[in-house]
């Protein structure tokens, strides 16, 4: 059953809520937009802002915990990070960010904070130093970051709007269309396999297989791949690489040819495609448009949604279903029927019902 906790019946200090996140301790975290951070385990609600800590904003826009156990926080305003009640609050004041805007954090190897921001370019924390680089200090072509990839032996790989980037810890390689087979600058989705190879998904080139050494480029003018823009990019559990198109439809390569579903030939309504994700038993998973689209590997299903749910993109897959975002709250889709949760206690629809991320934690409850 659901249990609805707002600032009207519990100690919860903002209704809206930008991220639920578990750590290993079962206890929840919960970002407001206004409120500060707030830990929940089931029974009391601990409360940081900035009237009773160091905590740099009351509005957190992302949480994440380390491999030492520390609690990391981005804000509007900076970067936290808290050791048992200790805080330690890193901005321009005091780390040399030029801007303290921060978007989203990350952990590779060796316990490094990768940040990214909306114009500081790639943020290291190591070592309690913090290294910014950014297209005053280094090679890095663009301030702004689109997306992550790690690999195995801790290279990070970096998308950005003006190419690709690789960081190994020691030496920088970027890759443009002036000095590389990147086929476009813009770089939207990226993805490693389980072979090292790196998939780069580009706003208007197609799409990149890069091994280190050799470039193998897939685009209509070449290739039965379908769009020359990139959405998404999965890998299923046998190795095959699925790409959501902006355009195209969705396409997979099973690692010698491309199979390509669209509108012609596989039911899909459009062959605009917002996500794709692949669940536990192998099926893939995508929408768009209003539809929820299944293919377990021979069948296409397609579910439409007739009730004003405007679904918008998949945010988790488990025990074979599925939820969504839409306009009107998190959407369930279980035995073929979609349902809204906030249908079933208008409580739940805090502020304008807009669902920006959900988690399980380690009873299975969904948060």
């Amino acid at each position: 059953s659901w249990e609805a906790l707002n600032n009207q019946n519990s100690q919860l200090p903002d209704n809206k809520i930008w991220f639920i996140k578990p750590d290993s301790d079962e206890n929840m975290w919960v970002g407001t937009d206004r409120g500060g951070l707030v830990k929940f385990d089931t029974e009391n609600m601990v409360i940081y802002n900035q009237e009773n800590s160091n905590i740099p904003s009351n509005s957190i826009t992302s949480f994440l915990v380390d491999e030492s156990g520390n609690k990391w926080i981005s804000n509007f305003k900076g970067v936290a990070k808290m050791n048992e009640r200790n805080w330690a609050t890193f901005n321009s004041e005091n780390t040399g960010i030029a801007s303290s805007n921060i978007l989203s954090l990350a952990v590779g190897l060796q316990n490094k904070l990768y940040v990214a921001s909306d114009n500081n370019g790639l943020i290291i924390f190591e070592n309690n130093t913090w290294q910014i680089f950014n297209t005053q200090n280094s090679k890095i072509p663009s301030n702004y970051v689109r997306c992550f990839a790690n690999e195995k032996n801790g290279d990070i790989w970096i998308g950005t709007d003006k190419g690709l980037v690789k960081y190994n810890g020691f030496n920088w390689t970027i890759f443009d269309k002036t000095n590389s087979k990147l086929p476009a600058d813009y770089v939207t989705a990226l993805a490693v396999d389980a072979n090292g190879n790196k998939w780069i998904g580009t706003y208007d080139g197609g799409i990149a297989k890069f091994d280190g050494t050799e470039w193998t480029i897939f685009n209509p003018g070449n290739s039965p791949f379908p769009s020359i823009g990139v959405s998404s990019i999965t890998i299923d559990q046998g190795g095959n690489i699925w790409v959501g198109t902006i355009d195209g439809g969705v396409a997979k390569y099973d690692n010698s040819q491309w199979t390509v579903y669209n509108t012609s030939n596989s039911g899909i309504s459009t062959n605009s495609i917002n996500s794709v994700m692949v669940d536990d038993l192998n099926n893939i998973w995508l929408n768009s448009s209003n539809k929820l689209i299944k293919f377990d590997g021979s069948t296409w299903s397609i579910y439409t949604d007739n009730t004003s749910l405007h679904l918008r993109s998949i945010l988790k897959i488990k025990n074979n279903i599925v939820y969504l975002n839409g306009a009107n709250g998190l959407i369930k889709f279980e035995n073929n029927l979609f349902n809204n949760f906030s249908y079933f206690n208008n409580s739940l629809c805090l502020i304008d019902c807009q669902i920006e991320d959900i988690d399980f934690d380690n009873q299975n409850n969904l948060w």
